[in-house]
């Protein structure tokens, strides 16, 4: 039986599938208006700290290009005259050590300020923590309520290709009225614990971009899982041995909600039943 991740993002027009009739409340139009801005402002300060890494750069750039190029032309002039025009080949020289000597000694100035916090960057931080307690007041989600992350589903409906990838993401989970509910976005969803059918833990390998917790993949913490990690197309993508399938069946028709291994625990204490090896 083919079944809905109940998770599911269009790629076209980026909106979630297969939640509309699972959604108990959504956040005002004014902390709307607001998110968009704070999404602009995201943006914008991305912009700058790209733009700044490539301004530092440019004198390496500029340094081993205009090396290459006057060596190219140092050994022209020695290939048609057969002589060696020796200040164009210092010059070239210093320009291509000089550009290597700047990139290292900024790369390590780089690596040096890393844990140092970007202003604006800390800023927009606390912008979006008072952002999301605002939310948080405005849907009714419990201080209590635990996160877990989720794998959602991506696709396409132009691409006929099957996805393998999912995505990582991070949403809280509480009880409400008897139903079991997730605050995703700016929405709250939720659906009957009496519609759940089981936890099962699928031992199937998943791959997802996106890490959501604090410790890294390849922590103590995780050994267990066997999670692995791949540069692919510029993203990380990474690989887990297994993953847990919620499964529920809502006005007879089969959903699903996956979850990484790691948070099992976490599933359990609220919905109270034993995890099913399939």
């Amino acid at each position: 039986m083919t079944r809905k991740n109940l998770f599911s993002i269009n790629l076209d027009d980026e909106s979630v599938i297969d939640t509309e009739a699972f959604v108990l409340r959504r956040e005002n139009s004014a902390l709307s208006a607001k998110r968009e801005q704070l999404s602009e402002e995201l943006s914008t300060a991305l912009h700058k700290t790209i733009k700044k890494s490539l301004l530092r750069l440019l004198p390496t750039l500029l340094g081993c290009g205009l090396g290459v190029l006057l060596g190219s032309v140092a050994f022209e002039t020695f290939e048609s005259k057969e002589v060696f025009p020796a200040i164009l080949g210092v010059i070239a020289g210093f320009l291509f050590v000089g550009g290597i000597v700047y990139g290292v000694i900024n790369g390590k100035k780089q690596k040096a300020n890393e844990d140092k916090p970007d202003e604006g960057m800390e800023e927009l931080d606390k912008k979006y923590e008072a952002f999301n307690a605002e939310v948080k007041r405005e849907l009714g989600i419990p201080e209590s309520a635990p996160q877990v992350d989720i794998l959602t589903y991506m696709y396409s409906p132009e691409d006929k290709t099957t996805k393998t990838v999912y995505s990582g993401d991070t949403t809280n989970v509480f009880i409400e009225d008897g139903k079991l509910c997730f605050w995703y976005g700016e929405a709250v969803i939720g659906f009957p614990m009496s519609e759940i059918e089981a936890l099962v833990k699928v031992n199937e390998p998943i791959t997802f971009e996106g890490w959501m917790p604090d410790d890294p993949h390849d922590s103590l913490k995780y050994a267990q899982y066997d999670i692995e990690k791949k540069e692919a197309d510029y993203d990380e993508q990474y690989t887990m041995k297994g993953y847990y399938s919620l499964r529920l069946t809502h006005e007879g028709e089969p959903f699903e909600l996956i979850f990484p291994l790691f948070d099992a625990e976490t599933l359990l204490g609220l919905i109270g039943r034993e995890i099913i090896e399939e």
